[in-house]
């Protein structure tokens, strides 16, 4: 940057010009692609480039002499005729001293091979956008491709008088002044592009116009246009995007739009296609089908074959000659002969074609059978070139001779009946559509369900190019970066002396459940029978051979659902009721010994509920948080907030009482809040208090905030992460089985695709055992060897109050708020969870927009965003006292 503070910015550019003091900075952001020759859609050849890199000169603004590099590169361009190079690119400084020894250096390598005068153009798109620093050269290349496309060369604006030090009437160069079109005579169209660095690298690259292209062969009648997006909202933007380039492009080839839709494009969830013969009907059709409800979401689907028995009921187009100019390579030759009695043969297809006796023929049970054969054998081989291979098939009648023939038989697993979509291959004989235009429906349908297609095998008779369509409609939205704060210097004389270090890609490197060794803390031994039980269990859940007294469990890659597993084999072993959260207080194998240890000598002077659990302990001058529950009865949820949070400040977290497998549930909000805030006064028996939740821990904060503003105490500080609010719930039927949330944590926590659908098919067991694992695979919350027992009582917990969110009836509350909302929508939250809260926190309720969705928005680095925030409110309160 100190560089360019030394250019002398004018409104002007002039390269090669008598006006040649001036430099005027820009910064673009530009690339290129370099496409296969073979594969696609050709601009330009890429002939010749070379790259010098030379740092030590003495001067940065003018460039010192060049010729040596291009007499380099000009040499080694065997196949380059340097008279055939019609048009220079510039590098073009815009110094008196820099453009004068580019034109000498491009001069003398000229002069080599050729004592022409005034042939090759020259100019710079410097004189249109100025210097571009790093992306001058490609702005220079692009610049010439579009040149050599268009056979016109652009004028160097601002050119008037030739700069005194150049001696353009002595050299093969003019400058171009005028948009000029690009003869060549009979020759290919070259030129060459130069582009030098401040810091002294040069690149010089030589390109030639593409070859020309073989046209497109003739293709089928019929063409079948295929569009996906990622969203619905992206679907309806692209088929209008495409409508309108058909609009503007009524000549093009529609074979070749249909080719690179398919090919060119990635299949996404959301799915359109259209059947069409012509560039009108396509246009047609899109505005037609772009009114209707796209399918949601689509996946993957398997196919089945079902070849039927039935009498055909009218002449079908035979394989041999396929309607609609179907390549006929698709079709195998499929004919059939049959032997009567006397020994004469049936006729052959070819002989039913035109002589009017063709529905009589196939009247006969002679003719009717064979031919049914035939024709399903064929429209299945030609599914199956076209890449639609079944996973099953099932034949019925002579069906079941054309499925013995295509497939080999064995056995497989059975799955539960599902609804499915079945296609027919033959159109019925009353539809006046063409076999070809049914065929490519069907096919379409396929795709729109979610099957797969080779698209490559679908065109391969045809010579099909890629056409520039409109590109995705990606929808853009702001995400604005919070200012920064008062930057402050680090006490590093009060951090202590390192012991030892690790480099990050060591660490990195291990898996999930990283040894000590490699987290830079030495392994210390069990010392008693205590802590060797202790560490047993850990090393056999968390797969370590050796786990130290010293090892802190969610550092060895413990999940919080795995720590309340752990905790219910250590009180069997043990026989000592442990609380669940104990491995949140005491995460070491040394520390939670020290624990057990005093609860079996003594029972403490005074002891919070079972349920109130301290998460950090912080000093005792400051008013505590209090956190209630999410929908799962645990609080290890908010273990990545409280550590982004100031380490002074006390947090306690309230689990919901039947987490201990005795108590039973609450089924209200109204009492959950209640007996809550006798909790609460346990710790803290005055006001102001500073209470919170997620998603329904929120809700039981809402009213846990009326009910103590009700009788008299403030609640300065009320929290709700993404809480749904009454009525913007889902409907019982969307999450109300346990497979409906297994998959809503599968899809939110875990980013695993899967339906509710998709799981129903599995077994109970086997559902949670598919979770268990899914989760595993990807490295996500839960752990291998978790109890399913567990997860089940998990599942309770969550179903119990998820109804409670059904059930709440809510009153207005006077204060204030403050509502953390995920950015990223799913299926299964409301799209403005908000909204339904904005009339009942009567005193005004602040939004932020977190990054994630409803669950990943609570993790690293999201849930930065909330403690920010968080601190910022837990310091002076919403009414500005502090707490």
């Amino acid at each position: 940057m100190r560089i360019e503070h030394r250019l002398v910015i004018d409104t002007n550019l002039y390269v090669s010009a008598l006006l040649n003091d001036k430099g005027v900075p820009n910064r673009l952001v530009q690339y290129v692609i370099d496409k296969t020759i073979l594969l696609f859609s050709f601009d330009t050849l890429l002939e010749l480039y070379s790259v010098l890199m030379r740092p030590k000169f003495d001067r940065y603004v003018s460039p010192k002499d060049r010729s040596e590099h291009f007499r380099l590169i000009h040499q080694n361009a065997t196949l380059v005729v340097l008279e055939s190079i019609s048009y220079i690119e510039a590098h073009g400084t815009g110094t008196r001293l820099g453009d004068p020894i580019e034109v000498k250096a491009l001069t003398q390598t000229f002069r080599l091979h050729t004592r022409k005068n005034g042939f090759c153009a020259i100019g710079s798109v410097k004189t249109n956008i100025g210097h571009a620093d790093a992306a001058a050269g490609v702005a220079g290349l692009i610049k010439t491709v579009l040149s050599l496309q268009h056979h016109r060369i652009p004028p160097n604006l601002h050119f008037k008088t030739p700069n005194p030090e150049i001696d353009f009437a002595g050299s093969p160069f003019y400058v171009n002044a005028a948009l000029a079109d690009w003869e060549t005579g009979d020759g290919l169209r070259r030129a060459g592009v130069s582009s030098f660095g401040i810091g002294g690298t040069n690149a010089h690259v030589i390109v030639e116009e593409a070859p020309i292209r073989e046209p497109s062969g003739t293709s089928r009648d019929w063409q079948l246009l295929v569009l996906s997006a990622k969203t619905e909202t992206a679907l309806d933007a692209l088929t209008e995007r495409l409508t309108m380039y058909l609009a503007r492009n009524p000549d093009t080839n529609l074979a070749n739009v249909a080719y690179t839709l398919s090919e060119g494009r990635k299949a996404l969830e959301y799915r359109r296609m259209v059947v069409c013969r012509e560039v009108g009907d396509a246009k047609d059709a899109l505005k037609r089908n772009g009114t209707e409800d796209p399918p949601n979401g689509t996946r993957e689907t398997k196919s089945v074959l079902m070849t039927v028995g039935n009498a055909l009921r009218g002449v079908p187009q035979t394989p041999e000659t396929p309607r609609g100019g179907t390549p006929r390579r698709a079709f195998p030759t499929a004919k059939w002969s049959s032997t009567d009695g006397n020994g004469d043969e049936t006729p052959e297809w070819s002989s039913m074609d035109g002589n009017g006796n063709e529905q009589e023929t196939l009247d006969q049970t002679v003719t009717t059978q064979p031919a049914l054969f035939v024709t399903e054998y064929a429209l299945a081989r030609l599914w199956m070139s076209w890449g639609v291979e079944p996973e099953a098939m099932i034949g019925h009648s002579m069906g079941e001779y054309v499925a013995a023939c295509l497939a080999t038989l064995a056995r497989r697993p059975s799955d539960k009946a599902a609804p499915q979509v079945v296609l027919s291959s033959l159109r019925h004989r009353e539809s006046d559509q063409s076999d070809v235009e049914f065929l490519l429906g069907t096919l379409g349908k396929l795709w729109l369900s979610g099957g797969k297609v080779d698209w490559s095998e679908f065109y391969a008779n045809e010579r099909r190019y890629r056409l520039p369509l409109p590109t995705y409609p990606f929808e853009r939205q702001r995400y604005w970066i919070d200012p920064p704060g008062t930057r402050q210097s680090a006490a590093r004389d009060a951090l202590p002396e390192v012991e030892s270090s690790v480099k990050a890609e060591e660490a990195d490197a291990g898996p999930r459940h990283a040894r000590s060794n490699l987290m830079g803390i030495a392994y210390v031994a069990p010392r008693n029978d205590l802590e060797q039980t202790i560490a047993e269990v850990w090393g056999k859940s968390l797969g370590i051979e050796q786990v130290g007294i010293h090892d802190d469990f969610f550092q060895l890659g413990g999940s919080p659902l795995l720590a309340v597993q752990l905790i219910g084999r250590l009180r069997e072993i043990l026989k000592i009721d442990l609380p669940n959260h104990s491995l949140l207080t005491t995460p070491t194998v040394m520390a939670l010994a020290e624990s057990i240890a005093k609860m079996t000598d003594e029972e403490p002077e005074r002891q919070l509920p079972s349920n109130l659990i301290e998460m950090q302990a912080g000093s005792r001058e400051r008013r505590p948080l209090f956190l209630v529950h999410p929908a799962g009865g645990h609080v290890y949820f908010y273990r990545d907030l409280i550590h982004h949070l100031d380490p002074e400040r006390p947090v306690y977290g309230i689990q919901a009482q039947e987490t201990d497998g005795k108590s039973e549930p609450i089924t209200r909000v109204e009492k959950m809040a209640a007996r809550y805030i006798e909790i609460v006064r346990t710790r803290q028996p005055k006001e102001p208090y500073a209470l919170g939740g997620a998603s329904f821990g929120g809700m039981v904060a809402f009213e846990m905030a009326r009910q103590l503003h009700a009788s008299g105490e403030a609640v300065p500080v009320l929290v709700m992460i993404d809480t749904p609010g009454p009525g913007h719930v889902q409907a019982k039927k969307k999450s109300e089985t346990d497979t409906e949330i297994l998959a809503h944590f599968l899809i939110m926590g875990g980013n695993i695709s899967v339906t509710a659908q998709e799981l129903e098919k599995l077994a109970p067991d086997e559902q949670l055992r598919y979770f268990l694992e899914e989760q595993k695979k990807r490295e996500v919350e839960l752990m291998p060897d978790v109890d399913m027992a567990d997860v089940r009582h998990f599942l309770s917990i969550f179903r119990t109050n998820l109804q409670m969110t059904w059930d709440y009836r809510p009153s207005a509350y006077p204060g204030k708020a403050v509502f953390f909302r995920a950015m990223e929508k799913t299926e299964f939250n409301p799209t403005n969870p908000e909204r339904a809260w904005v009339d009942l926190v009567q005193g005004g309720l602040a939004v932020i927009d977190v990054p994630g969705n409803h669950i990943t928005m609570n993790e690293p680095p999201n849930v930065r965003v909330i403690a920010e925030r968080l601190k910022i409110y837990l310091s002076v309160g919403s009414e500005g006292e502090l707490i």
